[in-house]
């Protein structure tokens, strides 16, 4: 018979130190779409930027044929109630979270 032990909480650093960091936030994605062919990267990222949102890395997803141009965003994970708000976005913008495919799965170390 297997014996159950108990898992011990960890503990989690918040002194400062310029020898060791930790790891960074973790990253979330999100897929913007339904944009206005004439909105680019540059103007998704400076719209999220003023609305108090850490841009970590941006990709246009729609090919030059799309009616509507499409986003893959990625930015902080604390970040993410925030931007699933519909009230975030200008109307008639879709926003929903990005999954990588299961065989695409990379870790980011911004």
């Amino acid at each position: 018979m297997k014996k159950l032990r108990r898992r011990t909480k960890a503990v989690v650093g918040t002194g400062n130190s310029d020898s060791m960091r930790g790891a960074p936030e973790p990253n979330r994605d999100i897929f913007i779409f339904r944009v206005n062919k004439e909105s680019s990267m540059d103007t998704v990222k400076q719209y999220m930027i003023n609305n108090n949102v850490d841009v970590r890395d941006i990709e246009l997803k729609s090919n030059d044929e799309s009616i509507y141009n499409r986003f893959r965003v990625c930015f902080k994970v604390s970040d993410l109630e925030q931007v699933l708000q519909p009230d975030f976005w200008p109307t008639g913008v879709n926003v929903s979270r990005y999954y990588l495919p299961r065989n695409q799965h990379v870790q980011s170390w911004n």
